[in-house]
């Protein structure tokens, strides 16, 4: 049997879908694991409903790690609309009355663990910050909001949950914070660093390594390292060209590819990630998209992207070839509502939605797909707090004291990674680019909690997270 208390699974709620690889850290709640299965279909969107109503000015959406509530910042009324996900349909019902947020609350985003939303206020130049009733998914205010740079536009999350970076679009810098584990509570960790001209969009990468910050004056993307003790930034290489004027940007959910929507040239950049630097390289030439991108994302089985055209009020649907990184358009763009800005999608990957700035309403869509593998031999086990799978399978354990690269040419398996290692190379004949790869933490470690799987041909690469152990700590590992 395969046991552990970490696990790169979603944590849909009363779903049965697989996953790719979305993050938990250990927590105070409970989360019922999706399904083990393989998945394929077009990735096309169809409509599920009307939009719903959302508060004046919907700019930013996230949708919680459990996959159960989805939050709308709406930058003209200051406040955040909730709403809670039928988990069969996708639709959307309001929870209650929005909660108020600072000045021109442009982008919004919840953590990893599910507890904590922040959003980004433009004009009062702070942060908002809220924590998630586990029950209802109502948000309440956690304290007053946090300093933030001259005219904070978008924010992200490291994939621990331990801190929040902020890009001010006037002020041409990153902001970094901390979490407070216990409340939510965000401090400052040091002096904002250096972007290029007007950024807008910022993302960390799921590694947890690197944090990518659109440019939208300066046509770039700027690259940062993760001080893996601290979160402070430090500047990876010379920013790097991107379309013109990118609005936001997104890394696909095994770390290796990075994309930006370029509002004035109507296309979308793509370029893959050094896994050693973070470094950037261009991939091919700009994919075309409607009218004006704004809002990009990378669904979470690391196979779709969409985007939304806030000039054209569509969405332009890609597949991403799973070697290269290059889009290729699926079908042609769908209607969303009047000015859409942003996208996000459940962590099961079965649905979309996007924030409409100008009708005020939010969009909603199922993804095509289709259940390709049922599972086999999965039965929950509640360990803790928590609820995780457990997995009987043919498996290879790797003695302790043996630690480093190993061949293992089964389906499950264990290896160790030695004091100070950062990552680890499996290789293993099963192994395709399209593979998913279940990895678990199966020993305590100070600095190591979980790890990154990310798969190639005929191997896979285990990457330690938040950093690298301090001893010999197994990791097991399950092809799904």
């Amino acid at each position: 049997m395969i046991s552990s208390k970490n696990t790169n699974i979603v944590g849909g709620v009363s779903t049965s879908d697989i996953v790719r690889t979305t993050n938990f850290i250990q927590s105070t709640y409970s989360v019922k694991a999706p399904e083990l299965v393989r998945r394929s279909g077009s990735g096309s969107l169809t409509s599920i409903a009307t939009a719903i109503a959302a508060g004046d000015g919907a700019y930013g959406s996230c949708v919680d790690p459990t996959g159960r509530f989805v939050y709308v910042s709406n930058n003209i009324g200051n406040s955040v609309s909730m709403y809670l996900i039928n988990q069969s349909t996708g639709a959307l019902t309001s929870i209650g009355a929005d909660v108020a947020t600072g000045t021109s609350p442009n982008s919004i985003v919840a953590d990893p663990t599910g507890r904590f939303v922040y959003t980004a206020n433009l004009t009062s130049d702070n942060v908002s910050m809220f924590s998630i009733d586990q029950s209802t998914g109502a948000l309440t205010s956690i304290a007053a909001a946090v300093a933030a740079g001259d005219g904070p536009r978008h924010i992200s999350v490291d994939p621990t949950g331990r801190f929040v970076y902020v890009v001010n679009n006037f002020g041409n810098t990153v902001s970094m914070f901390s979490i407070n584990q216990s409340t939510g509570a965000l401090t400052s960790i040091t002096t904002a660093i250096a972007t290029g001209t007007g950024p807008i969009g910022v993302c960390v990468d799921p590694t947890g390594r690197f944090v990518y910050v659109a440019n939208s004056t300066g046509s770039t993307v700027s690259m940062y390292s993760i001080n893996q003790s601290t979160g402070i930034l430090a500047l990876i290489t010379t920013a790097i060209a991107t379309g013109t004027n990118p609005f936001f940007v997104a890394v696909d959910p095994t770390g290796r590819f990075v994309y930006t929507a370029n509002f004035a040239s109507d296309n979308v950049s793509m370029f893959s990630i050094n896994q050693s630097t973070g470094a950037l390289t261009s991939i091919a030439t700009a994919m075309a998209s409607g009218d004006g991108p704004t809002g990009v994302l990378v669904d979470p089985t690391g196979r779709f992207v969409y985007v939304a055209n806030g000039s054209a009020n569509t969405v332009s649907m890609y597949s991403i070839n799973q070697s290269t990184g290059a889009l290729t358009l699926i079908v042609a763009a769908i209607a969303t509502g009047t000015g859409p800005r942003t996208v996000s999608v459940d962590p099961t990957g079965r649905f979309v939605y996007i924030a409409n700035v100008t009708s005020d309403n939010l969009s909603m869509f199922s993804i095509d797909y289709v259940k390709s593998l049922a599972r086999t031999d999965i039965a929950n086990t509640f360990i803790g707090t928590q609820t995780f799978a457990t997995i009987a399978l043919d498996k290879t354990i790797t003695a302790a004291g043996t630690t480093g690269a190993q061949t293992i040419d089964k389906q499950a398996g264990s290896v160790n990674f030695a004091g100070a290692a950062a990552s680890l190379v499996v290789t293993n004949s099963l192994v395709t680019t399209n593979s998913v790869i279940l990895a678990t933490v199966g020993t305590n470690d100070a600095t190591m909690f979980d790890v990154q799987a990310v798969a190639a041909a005929g191997s896979f690469t285990l990457y330690a997270k938040p950093d690298a152990p301090t001893g010999e700590t197994r990791v097991n590992f399950t092809l799904v």
